[in-house]
């Protein structure tokens, strides 16, 4: 792999990165304005997270596309959607909450919702990374596609 080639996947991921960053910082937003009793604030700044994060899982199956192939690459592939699942289904069960004001198990489910996007993060870093085998044919269409993205 060409140093261009490492800047790229490192470009991308440090975009990735500070996204999650970003998503992380509006929970924490969310959690101080239930606490602070701005109930319509919160569920406005959870929308939003709502709507950051599809469009970062958007960019996420563009490149899970790109390496789905062999048996390796594609048990990587569940793993990750399975992962993501679980995130997706964790803000739809506060969002849920959220909007019919059943706010009390909000900050415990927030914590959870960290956690799982913590453990998802890491597979996105080996996926951007390219840190898993691939066959040749698969990562350059992942090389592409990372030059497409960033």
């Amino acid at each position: 792999m060409t140093t261009t080639d490492n800047q790229i996947e490192e470009l991308l991921w440090r975009r990735f990165q500070s996204e999650h960053r970003r998503l992380d910082r509006v929970l924490d937003d969310v959690g101080s304005l239930i606490a602070a009793g701005s109930f319509e604030t919160a569920r406005k700044r959870f929308g939003e997270h709502r709507l950051a994060a599809e469009r970062h899982r958007l960019a996420e199956d563009e490149i899970l596309k790109a390496i789905l192939g062999d048996r390796e690459s594609r048990k990587f592939v569940q793993r990750v959607r399975r992962e993501r699942t679980g995130v997706v289904d964790q803000t739809e069960r506060i969002w849920a909450r959220l909007c019919r004001d059943h706010l009390d198990q909000i900050p415990r489910m927030m914590a959870r919702l960290k956690k799982l996007e913590a453990q998802h993060e890491e597979a996105e870093r080996r996926l951007i990374l390219a840190e898993l085998p691939l066959s040749p044919t698969r990562r350059r269409a992942h090389r592409e596609l990372l030059f497409h993205l960033s």
